[in-house]
């Protein structure tokens, strides 16, 4: 049977233009469509420092050796803006590929043309009939077809309530605009937004560890500036550190992060084992309400960080065969193999590799693959050199298929 090489891919990140360099490479009439900008998720967190150095992060072909500024790449830790508009945007304006890639343009849906998710399970015609992509613009709405799909468009999109149990608390919805989930650039055009105010930081990872330290260094200065630093984890150091990290800017973030919380400071106060229960406004003060084990507490602040992480959209792949985890809503043959490598002990360094392989990207539905920090789900320790070696995957298995 001759194989039809239309191919979509969702999402202009790293991921997505390294499968897009690929897909030309070896023939594919392939197309990528971007929400936003190439590159937007990161754009978002252009102000903070990437932990992994620059050669991790080289989409194979790219800017080579040297970044298009010029400066080797070595061990040099790129704020997530030079990372793309170094490699990302050159990468991009490839002129085999800027013509296949539409920015401003959301997939809404994906499914099969005329079948839907409950047709032809477990049968093989089913692949037989090609993808119906629904895209969105600033024009209106289309539809397009493919014969594989990949789905690159991360998580950052989408993050998590902030409430108990990860449902949203009360009164999250409405005072949704007062909530910030991603980090705002403290050390720069943003200081004076949060000197001498008080700020309520949510979450106990690496994005509410960059907070501390960043809000930390601004309390120094302007000593009126006050920290609530609530986290579910218990203990005085609640962000999980590395041993022998071979990440050293990570292990910096965290560690001083951790003695924040850990040391007796007039501007910090952290409450461990807690959680959201309610959120209002008082005019321009956020006023919450804590779970904590000495009974309900209220904290009133200028600024709210919901740093408490990030899923997938399920809701674009609902139409088609897929099978995620029903724990981290990630890749379920990806998932399983990441959850054993937290049982050993390694969940929280994301470069303690366990052996993924290219058999954990199937989904039941052929031709349809989740690469990237998606694939991932809700588990946060994604390296975008784990999503380059995902796409060296998924073309391996396209070209055996083809054989």
């Amino acid at each position: 049977m001759t194989m039809q090489r239309r191919m979509a891919i969702l999402g202009g990140g790293p991921v997505g233009l390294a499968s897009l360099m690929r897909a030309v490479a070896e023939g594919w009439d392939a197309r990528l469509y971007e929400r936003g900008r190439v590159g937007e998720h990161i754009r978002s967190w252009g102000h903070v420092r990437m932990f992994s150095p620059h050669a991790m992060n080289v989409v194979t072909g790219g800017s080579g050796a040297r970044d298009t500024a010029g400066g080797p790449l070595g061990k040099e830790l790129l704020t997530g803006r030079q990372y793309v508009e170094r490699h990302l945007e050159p990468l991009a304006a490839r002129p085999e590929l800027a013509a296949r890639i539409t920015t401003g343009t959301r997939a809404i849906a994906v499914s099969r043309d005329r079948l839907r998710k409950s047709d032809g399970i477990a049968d093989p015609a089913r692949a037989r009939s090609p993808f119906r992509l629904l895209l969105a613009d600033g024009q209106g709405e289309r539809a397009v077809e493919a014969d594989v799909v990949l789905d690159a468009t991360g998580t950052f999109g989408t993050p998590n309530w902030l409430g108990q149990g990860g449902i949203p608390a009360v009164g999250e919805r409405d005072a949704a605009t007062a909530l910030e989930h991603r980090l705002p650039d403290m050390p720069g055009a943003e200081r004076a937004r949060f000197a001498g105010r008080h700020t309520l930081i949510v979450g106990s990872g690496h994005s509410a560890a960059t907070a501390v330290v960043w809000l930390s260094q601004i309390a120094a200065a302007h000593p009126r500036t006050r920290i609530t630093w609530v986290t579910r984890r218990s203990g005085p150091r609640p962000v999980p550190e590395v041993a022998a990290d071979p990440l050293a800017e990570r292990a910096r973030v965290t560690s001083a992060a951790n003695d924040a919380a850990q040391g007796a400071t007039a501007w910090l106060t952290h409450v461990p084992d807690a959680s959201v229960l309610e959120v209002s406004r008082d005019g321009p003060v956020i006023v919450a309400t804590l779970a904590t084990g000495g009974g309900p507490r209220i904290v009133r602040a200028d600024a709210l960080l919901a740093l408490v992480g990030y899923r997938p959209d399920l809701d674009l792949a609902r139409e088609v065969q897929v099978q995620t985890c029903w724990a981290t809503e990630g890749t379920y043959r990806l998932a399983a193999v990441l959850l054993a490598g937290e049982g050993n002990g390694i969940g929280t360094d994301c470069l303690a590799a366990v052996p993924l392989g290219p058999d954990t990207l199937l989904h039941p539905e052929a031709g349809f693959f989740t690469l990237g920090a998606k694939s991932f789900g809700r588990n946060p320790n994604f390296l975008i050199r784990t999503g380059l070696e995902q796409v060296s995957d998924v073309f391996a298995m396209l070209r055996e298929r083809a054989a």
